[in-house]
């Protein structure tokens, strides 16, 4: 295989990982297929390919745990308000502003989180591209 190729095909599994806008999952599961296409063919794929993968799945993580403090948050500032409707006691109001930072905060941790993700995928893809190795910073290698 020509290094061309090589260089080719890491990229397309970097950025394979947008399918999930179009596909549930497809961040997942795409990048997974073409690197079992691709592994035994190459080495350098096989690494990129492995990135890939762990990248995904160790931000799949990090974005569903967020998502679950961000929902957790959210129900709590909702029942806080319809708490404070019914008793109507000023004293409430710092209690619902506290309870919604955590919203806010978990909301803006998301944004940041996608974006983070999309802008290392780029230079993932980037770098694939030109043959040079990359490693994704803040992920769990599941794949060694």
């Amino acid at each position: 295989m020509s290094q061309e190729t090589q260089n080719n095909n890491a990229l397309l599994i970097h950025l394979s990982a947008f399918s999930n806008l179009f596909i549930p999952l497809g961040n997942l599961i795409f990048p997974i297929v073409l690197w079992h296409a691709f592994k035994k063919d190459s080495p350098y794929v096989d690494h990129h390919g492995k990135e890939a993968i762990n990248f995904n799945l160790s931000f799949f993580i990090y974005f569903i745990t967020i998502l679950i403090i961000f929902i957790a948050s959210l129900v709590g500032v909702i029942f806080n308000l319809f708490q404070m409707n019914e008793l109507n006691n000023p004293d409430q109001v710092f209690e619902i502003l506290f309870s919604s930072s955590g919203t806010f905060i978990s909301l803006f941790v998301l944004i940041l989180l996608v974006i983070f993700k999309f802008v290392l995928i780029i230079l993932a893809a980037i770098k694939a591209g030109q043959g040079e190795l990359f490693r994704y910073p803040l992920t769990i290698r599941f794949i060694k």
